[in-house]
C-alpha cells in the first residue's frame, strides 16, 4: 500500500508518510473512543503513539462525541488508562451544546445520564 500526498509516493512500512505529514501539520485533531482506547483499555500502542506524536511539538486537540460521560469524567479515564491530556485539550459534543446554551441564554431540558448533567452545573474549559 502507498499513498500519495502532493505527487509524493510514501510507503506507510517505512514511516515516510508520517514524517511528511509531521512536518506539514499545524495541529492534530484525535478522536478518543476507538481511536486511542476502547472504554478503560488503550488501544495497541496508543499511549506510546501519542507521547511520540506530542514530542513533534504538534498542537493537539482531542474530541468525543460521547453523550454518556461528563468532560470532566472522560479526562479522568484519559488519563488513568495513561494519556497525557490537558483540560483545555478536550472537547466534547456536551461541550459544544453547553457553549450553545451559554451562547443562546437557553434553559433546556436535558434528558442526560447524571453524570453528563454535570457539565451543564459547572464551568468547562474554553467554552466561557
Amino acid at each position: 500500500m502507498q499513498w500519495s500526498i502532493i505527487g509524493k509516493r510514501f510507503s506507510p512500512d517505512c514511516g515516510d508518510r508520517t514524517v511528511f505529514l509531521m512536518h506539514r501539520a499545524r495541529g492534530v485533531l484525535i478522536d478518543l473512543n476507538g481511536t486511542l482506547h476502547v472504554d478503560d483499555k488503550a488501544i495497541g500502542q496508543s499511549v506510546a503513539a501519542l507521547k511520540a506524536l506530542r514530542r513533534s511539538n504538534i498542537p493537539l486537540r482531542f474530541v468525543s462525541n460521547t453523550s454518556k460521560q461528563s468532560r470532566s469524567s472522560l479526562l479522568e479515564l484519559v488519563r488513568s488508562i495513561g494519556f497525557e491530556m490537558e483540560d483545555d485539550e478536550l472537547f466534547t459534543s456536551l461541550s459544544a451544546v453547553r457553549s450553545i446554551v451559554n451562547k443562546k441564554s437557553l434553559n433546556p431540558l436535558l434528558l442526560l445520564s447524571e453524570n453528563a448533567k454535570s457539565d451543564f452545573e459547572m464551568k468547562i474549559g474554553p467554552f466561557e
